[in-house]
């Protein structure tokens, strides 16, 4: 069957409530006493109304641009039905009001997005915790596509692995750890290779192995090379061309 836009986010608005928890609370005492759902919702709704939680409970002293959010556990394995997975109430910087204003000025939204996943992200694995991108999109009230082109421009720009679930657990599309040691040790190799041929075209001598940037006649501007790696790949060429 062919899901519509609508179908879609009907599906990730009952997700989102399976992560509350009151949902997991009413499965616990329903898969313990062996009562029904609603028998189990009825005994939650009273225990958060007693207990304080939920709607109930009292102001938390949250900093400002703080939250509190339910994330998967980072424990749970990667294929696990949501609604069997362990979730932890954590505490989320949503903004950070100085440092996110600088980067959307200089930078714009797409990169001050990008620095408000990689915080969260962090925080999130600092708590024992896993944030999704679909988390990501509800808590920035943007959509999935979105956060996941922010991700992928944070990363290429930063070089950085931006620790979501599907990162961290390799689930998804997302450019996992895995990934990005492959495409460095790619690079490298591309950076060293370039290093010994710019050396076999140098009329210079090769006793000492040294060897200037205007010798060597490298193009610095290829695009899958970064600079970064021919430095290191020039730092390493009195081992590599013995």
């Amino acid at each position: 069957m062919v899901k519509t836009y609508h179908d879609r986010v009907e599906e990730s608005t009952r997700r989102l409530e399976l992560r509350s928890a009151a949902h997991t609370f009413s499965r616990i005492i329903s898969e313990g006493t062996n009562c029904s759902p609603f028998e189990a919702s009825i005994i939650t709704e009273k225990a958060q109304e007693v207990f304080q939680l939920g709607a109930y409970g009292e102001h938390q002293a949250l900093q400002p641009g703080q939250m509190i959010w339910q994330a998967i556990d980072e424990s749970e394995p990667a294929g696990k039905p949501l609604s069997e997975c362990k979730f932890k109430r954590i505490r989320l910087t949503v903004l950070s009001m100085a440092e996110d204003r600088e980067v959307l000025k200089k930078h714009g939204h797409s990169a001050k997005r990008g620095q408000q996943i990689l915080r969260m992200t962090q925080e999130a694995v600092d708590q024992g915790a896993l944030l999704t991108q679909e988390d990501l999109a509800v808590i920035l009230d943007s959509d999935v596509k979105t956060i996941r082109t922010d991700i992928k421009r944070y990363q290429k720009a930063h070089g950085v692995v931006v620790p979501t679930r599907g990162n961290k657990k390799d689930i998804g599309p997302g450019i996992t750890h895995r990934d990005a040691a492959t495409r460095t040790t790619l690079i490298f190799s591309r950076a060293r290779n370039m290093v010994k041929q710019a050396v076999r075209r140098s009329d210079t001598s090769r006793k000492n192995n040294f060897f200037t940037i205007r010798q060597l006649r490298i193009n610095f501007a290829v695009p899958e090379c970064p600079w970064r790696y021919i430095i290191v790949a020039l730092l390493s060429t009195g081992m590599l061309l013995k």
